[in-house]
């Protein structure tokens, strides 16, 4: 039985504002070492309601967020929500493109921006959030704000080419807030790093919940964010709860094999992504922190299911938080609830979003009639579950071509219709593969009569799509194999490491072991990272299309630690300064000169 522990006139920024009148002094947030309580935090949100209530932003407006990682960033998402508007996060690092387009289709009222990235975006009805300063406004007006009203749109990728905006309202915002509280200890002054991007739902647990319930947020920089070494001491000297995708604990890994940075947590949150045994395992091994998997589409409100992972011995997405039911249908359309049996997972339940944004027909075929609760819906997720002994659902896979980059949901239908916009590409299929350390690569096949190098094609869709969207591999080849009903035969593609083998710049692991020379000795430790096989031929070769990405990156920068003995500067550790291994090695020398000059020499380094 489902028990309702909300009201309608409940909304995200009520329970916040009720939760700062309580503790007004404690800290709220701490960003880039300076801090700010509860009332100051109170202030500037009570400023910035009124600038926009002033400049018409009302029930049902949809506001966007264009920010890089801020105190103002924050402070306009809580102003949109108390003015009765709903917040459209978008990141700036997208494609212009696709920028311009989430703008268009949610046809954004305003658009809240830091003044740094209003040349680079060239952006229409800004408000520059630095510029929001009020001296005086009336503390005790009211905003008729009810818990049917929408909450955000956040944007997910679309198999027909463009993303589509799942629309999330506050009274679902407030189910989960209640679920999540009764099974996670967030304790009023514990410490939560906000790690997420902006544009990622599980950005409102770190942050929106997080201030509800009386927490510290710890709010990442940009440099933090995207710097392993920083991070770690971020977390360990300040944080106790963290939550994050499988990628970003290999990136943890990467940097801290034994994971030292997390000795101070008490809760690890775990989501997004499937999580591996040898992940799990490494972290029951270095950690007393209670783990928790995480499991929930944004159409269901961020987290659906949750399971505590500590003593489990197989992993699983747990059990439904409150007030959200989980029905398994098998490919007859039937329920099963036996042990073992498998099928499409549907979820019902006070999360569920109100749809997709512009796209009725869509909306109704994701979401459909409840045929258990006359009157309620239940969506569709396209995961593939097995029902477990003991309760608790393994996921095992979609039933469609839907896959997991980084947390992120991508459609490969959306990757596959942007590359046909390159006119001289007749066919394409992408796929995924997990590759070492259990990530997730990209792998896009196509059909031409032209030679196109893969620098050109990942160009041509760094203008269109997502940095996490764009291949790591591309492979050109005569033909796209079909099954005997003419659709593509996605098991009968050749196998992409024989074909990159051919490919100039790769060869024998023989080869890359017969000389000492420091070329070679980075070479190698790209090849054992990469599970793969190049030559000094690839020394030119663009980083990127030998398949590193900021994960593998990461661990290349490691093992480089590792086997010369020093430490790359912080603000060395960007992929984008080493465009090849040629670059790396350039590096590598340079710091081992530094490190073996004397005194005068060093500071000629320095």
């Amino acid at each position: 039985m489902k028990s309702q522990l909300y009201k309608n006139n409940e909304t995200i920024s009520s329970r916040i504002v009720k939760r700062a009148k309580q503790i007004p002094n404690n800290v709220a947030v701490i960003f880039n070492n300076s801090e700010l309580s509860y009332s100051e935090l109170s202030e500037k949100v009570g400023e910035a309601t009124f600038f926009l209530r002033e400049k018409g932003v009302g029930h049902g407006d949809i506001v966007a967020v264009v920010a890089e990682r801020s105190v103002e960033m924050l402070v306009g998402i809580l102003a949109i929500l108390s003015a009765g508007g709903a917040y459209l996060p978008i990141d700036p690092k997208l494609p212009k493109s696709r920028i311009n387009f989430m703008l268009e289709d949610s046809n954004a009222k305003y658009i809240l921006i830091n003044r740094g990235l209003i040349q680079k975006l060239q952006l229409n009805n800004v408000i520059v959030l630095e510029d929001i300063k009020i001296r005086e406004y009336p503390h005790n007006y009211e905003c008729s704000v009810t818990g049917n009203d929408l909450a955000y749109v956040i944007y997910t990728s679309g198999s027909t080419g463009k993303p589509k905006g799942v629309m999330i309202e506050h009274k679902s915002v407030i189910n989960f807030f209640n679920g999540i509280a009764k099974i996670v200890d967030f304790s009023e002054g514990k410490k939560i790093l906000a790690l997420t991007t902006i544009s990622f739902d599980i950005f409102v647990l770190e942050t929106l919940f997080s201030l509800s319930q009386g927490l510290t947020i710890i709010l990442a920089n940009e440099n933090e964010q995207n710097n392993p070494k920083l991070l770690a001491e971020l977390v360990a000297n300040k944080v106790e709860m963290i939550q994050m995708t499988p990628s970003r604990l290999q990136l943890f890994v990467n940097h801290d094999q034994e994971l030292k940075c997390f000795s101070r947590l008490k809760e690890i949150m775990i989501g997004g992504e499937i999580l591996s045994k040898r992940l799990l395992d490494i972290l029951r091994s270095n950690t007393q922190a209670k783990i928790y998997n995480m499991y929930g589409p944004t159409e269901t409100t961020i987290w659906s299911t949750v399971s505590i992972l500590n003593d489990d011995e197989k992993i699983n997405i747990g059990n439904p938080i409150n007030n959200t039911d989980l029905y398994i249908f098998d490919e007859n359309n039937s329920l099963v609830n036996e042990e073992g049996a498998e099928g499409e997972l549907c979820i019902g339940g006070d999360g569920l979003a109100r749809g997709y944004l512009n796209l009725p027909n869509l909306t109704n075929e994701k979401f459909i009639p409840n045929p258990f609760n006359n009157g309620k819906r239940i969506y569709k997720t396209g995961d593939m579950v097995r029902i477990l002994s003991g309760g608790g659902l393994e996921y095992i896979g979609r039933i469609d071509h839907q896959i997991k980059i980084r947390g992120h949901r991508v459609e490969v239908g959306e990757i596959e219709t942007a590359l046909l916009g390159y006119e001289p590409i007749k066919q394409v299929v992408v796929t995924s593969r997990l590759g070492k350390n259990d990530i997730c690569n990209l792998y896009a096949y196509y059909v031409t009569d032209l030679k196109i190098s893969t620098k050109k094609l990942k160009e041509f869709l760094s203008d269109i799509l997502p940095e996490y969207m764009v291949p790591s591999y591309f492979i050109q080849i005569d033909t796209i194999p079909l099954t005997p009903n003419g659709k593509v035969d996605r098991q009968a593609l050749p196998e992409p490491e024989i074909i990159l083998s051919n490919n100039e710049g790769f060869n024998s692991k023989h080869e890359c072991n017969q000389s000492v020379t420091l070329e070679y000795k980075i070479i190698d430790i790209v090849n054992d990272v990469l599970n793969r096989t190049i030559s000094l031929n690839a020394l030119d070769m663009n980083i990127e299309d030998l398949g590193i990405d900021s994960i593998s990156f990461i661990k290349i920068i490691t093992e480089l630690e590792v086997a010369f003995s020093f430490e790359f500067r912080d603000e060395d550790l960007v992929m984008k300064n080493f465009p090849n291994i040629q670059a790396l090695a350039v590096y590598v020398k340079r710091l081992i000169k530094y490190n073996n000059a004397g005194p005068a020499e060093s500071q000629a380094y320095s």
